[in-house]
This record gives structure tokens, sequence and C-alpha cells, in this order.
């Protein structure tokens, strides 16, 4: 079974690989895996599932204003804040907000929906 620093590093590659194609891509491109989605709207939705992850497990509980503005520069930090919150946190941290969700099942959601 892969460890938790393992996951961190598959997540962190990940996050890279989607920050080079978003930084190569015409944000108005069709994805082609979803296409009715943008690769502007795509990248954005993939940093706000991240941000949201960090918000539910700094505030034990789902946000009560969500999602936050493009304005406010938090949901491009999203990918980067989810991997600064998991580091700081063993495999099997009980950092839970709705079920008994440890800190690697979060990291376990997060990396597939990277890699989908």
């Amino acid at each position: 079974m892969p460890t938790h620093s393992r996951f961190l590093a598959h997540l962190a590659t990940e996050q890279a690989r989607l920050r080079q194609l978003a930084a190569s891509t015409d944000p108005t491109a069709p994805v082609p895996s979803c296409p009715d989605w943008t690769a502007d709207e795509l990248t954005r939705h993939v940093a706000v599932v991240y941000l949201h992850k960090v918000e539910c497990m700094r505030l034990g509980r789902e946000p009560t204003a969500w999602p936050p503005s493009r304005a406010d520069g938090s949901i491009s930090a999203g990918p980067d804040r989810l991997l600064c919150w998991l580091w700081r946190r063993s495999g099997d941290d009980d950092v839970t907000w709705s079920g008994d969700h440890s800190a690697v099942a979060r990291l376990r959601l997060a990396l597939g929906v990277a890699t989908q």
C-alpha cells in the first residue's frame, strides 16, 4: 500500500501537470473529456474542490459561504493549500468534518479527481 508521502508526491506531480497545461492552453479551449467545459472552467473547478476540502478540514464542517470569489486569490491557491494541509499531517490523522475521513482518505479522493 502506498505511503502518505507517496500519495502527496503523486498529488504534487498532478498539480504541477495541471498548472503547466493551464498555462500553455487557451483558457477558452474545450476540454476533450468534458466537452461542455473550457480549460479555464476545469482548472477553476479543480482548484475550488481542493480549497473546499481544506476549508472543511480546517473548520471541521462545511464552509457557510461557498464558493469564494475569484477576486480574493484563494481559488488559485487551492491546490497549494491542500498540499500544505496534508503535508503537516500523518496519513492516519483523524481530520474529519463529515463521516470518518482521514487525511489519507481526503488525499486519495483528491488524487482520484486530479488524475481522471
